[in-house]
This record gives structure tokens, sequence and C-alpha cells, in this order.
């Protein structure tokens, strides 16, 4: 599973998650093999340019259109 291997070294590193209508940004906590991740001090932003700010948060694997990584 090379996705999973790719997500586990990502483990505490920012992320920037896109979603229907929405991006977030974070650092990766949990990822599953389902797709599904956990991220603290996030950030989601709407289609507007709207941002609420988080200290978790979770997303399920099926909303994730794709995930970028840095760091």
């Amino acid at each position: 599973m090379a996705v999973a291997r790719l997500l586990e070294k990502a483990k505490g590193k920012p992320v920037v998650v896109g979603l229907k209508n929405k991006k977030a940004t974070g650092t990766l906590e949990e990822a599953d093999a389902n797709l599904n991740v956990v991220l603290s001090d996030a950030d989601l932003t709407d289609a507007e340019g709207n941002t609420a700010h988080y200290a978790m948060m979770a997303l399920r694997g099926s909303a994730i259109e794709y995930m970028a990584f840095s760091g």
C-alpha cells in the first residue's frame, strides 16, 4: 500500500485538502486506509474566501478530492 506509507510519512506535516467548494489546510495528525483524515490547527476556506479556524478537524475520505503535501 503505497498510499498508506505516504500518509504515514506525512503525519505531523502541513497538508492542503481539497473538498467540493472548500479547502482545508492544517497539520496531518491521523489518516486511515479510507483516506479519512484528522487535521490539527486547521483552517477551512469556502469558495467565497470565508475562513474558519478549528483546533482539530476530521474529514471523511469520500469527500476529499485531492491532498497536497508540503514540508
